[in-house]
């Protein structure tokens, strides 16, 4: 099984082709790249041209893009100017990544915490059909993902849309496409109350292509390394090797610590390696 690393953070600190340097460094075989920053070269004129170099540099240094994440969030109730506009973000964030070479491109669904009478199914099937022309187009698929929301007036974490293993499993078989699939963020399951193994195994080997890998205490969405929270991780590695999970091990973890000095980045990632390559040796011995 193939590991790779979420870029946003490295690359913020030396720019994208430095952090493709150092991730070959650390060892990873892969990179996830983000497209939310509307500063970034992606959303720019020679976006081509951008994108054309950053995969000549990942070729030469032998590292792949597997997995990108689309702009969020994909829907503003109410906002027809947002929306319009975050749509053709997204369209030009799938282009960039199947021109960097990756296969899956996650874009979150439409939240429904509001308005309280939206049928969740209805509105994201409509939404993600909307893409799936450019899924064919760019030969990317579209990978859905398990959400949380937030409640302003508790101050406080609650469910959304994909939450349970049920609405998730529902959600992928309504939409019924090939060319959407479904991305297992196992930080999430935690901040709703829900078990990351139990979702793995719902979804199973031919919904689950993707994973945002990182911890929490189960309180606020820290994307900590593994290990660095209270995720149960024998438990996930165990639900992904009984269900074959075929995917790449994607890291959606921060640098150890957001505040990270760039001088320790190095060293971080190495640190990273080392617990990707540990529970990927654990899925494959689960297997066996």
């Amino acid at each position: 099984m193939k590991l790779s690393i979420n870029a946003q953070a490295t690359e913020e600190m030396f720019g994208m082709e430095k952090a493709l340097e150092l991730f070959v460094q650390a060892g990873f075989d892969c990179y996830d790249t983000s497209f939310t920053s509307k500063e970034s070269e992606f959303y720019s004129k020679g976006y081509k041209e951008y994108c054309q170099s950053l995969k000549n540099k990942a070729d030469t240094l032998g590292i792949s893009c597997n997995q990108a994440h689309a702009p969020y969030a994909s829907v503003k109730w109410g906002d027809e100017d947002f929306n319009k506009m975050r749509f053709d973000e997204i369209v030009r964030s799938m282009e960039c990544a199947s021109l960097l070479g990756a296969e899956i491109i996650v874009v979150h669904p439409v939240h429904v915490g509001k308005p309280k009478n939206v049928n969740e199914y209805e509105v994201n099937k409509e939404f993600y059909e909307r893409l799936i022309p450019y899924c064919e187009k760019f030969n990317i698929k579209v990978a859905t993902e398990n959400m949380f929301n937030h409640d302003p007036k508790r101050d406080c974490i609650i469910a959304d849309v994909c939450n349970s293993p049920e609405r998730f499993v529902k959600m992928l078989d309504y939409i019924d496409s090939p060319w959407i699939v479904g991305c297992l963020d196992v930080g999430h399951c935690g901040l709703v109350g829900e078990d990351a193994a139990e979702m793995a195994l719902a979804l199973g080997h031919d919904r689950l292509k993707a994973l945002h890998i990182h911890d929490n205490n189960y309180l606020s969405d820290n994307h900590i390394v593994p290990f660095m929270g209270k995720m149960d991780w024998d438990s996930i590695c165990k639900a992904l090797a009984d269900i074959n999970y075929d995917g790449v091990f994607t890291y959606e973890s921060n640098l150890c610590s957001t505040h990270l000095p760039s001088e320790l980045a190095l060293d971080a990632l190495k640190y990273m390696h080392a617990v990707g390559r540990y529970l990927i040796n654990k899925i494959e011995s689960f297997k066996k």
